[in-house]
């Protein structure tokens, strides 16, 4: 499931920059692992515990909200833009596809923070 849920992420991009894109989509990770993870306990009540299918559900929804992600961060990168396309400045994209990944870090240690997850999936 791993290797599919890779397969179909690797096809959206947050910026045209591969190197914030990159950083980006790495901050992202662990969060979106946090929200599926959570999601997935609290619907454990509703499919049982059953192995396979809280795995599957899991890989899905973590797709699910991997999206939403992407598709969010392309409008707040592009919100962070347009004030700086006013002013002249240039590259006003990859501008704001910095800023939109030092908020991601921000985001992502604060997520860190109140999750009390020490999965691989966080940086020690």
């Amino acid at each position: 499931m791993k290797f599919l849920f890779n397969l179909l992420v690797s096809m959206w991009d947050v910026t045209e920059f591969a190197v914030a894109n990159w950083i980006i989509l790495g901050l992202m990770a662990p969060v979106v692992f946090v929200f599926a993870f959570r999601i997935t306990g609290e619907a454990a009540f509703f499919f049982g515990y059953n192995s396979k299918i809280m795995s599957f559900y899991h890989w899905v929804i973590r797709l699910i909200i991997y999206i939403v992600a992407v598709y969010l961060l392309k409008v707040v990168i592009w919100f962070f833009a347009q004030p700086l396309v006013v002013f002249k400045v240039d590259n006003p994209r990859f501008i704001s596809s910095i800023i939109v990944a030092v908020t991601v870090l921000v985001f992502a240690i604060f997520i860190k923070i109140k999750s009390n997850m020490n999965y691989k999936v966080f940086w020690p």
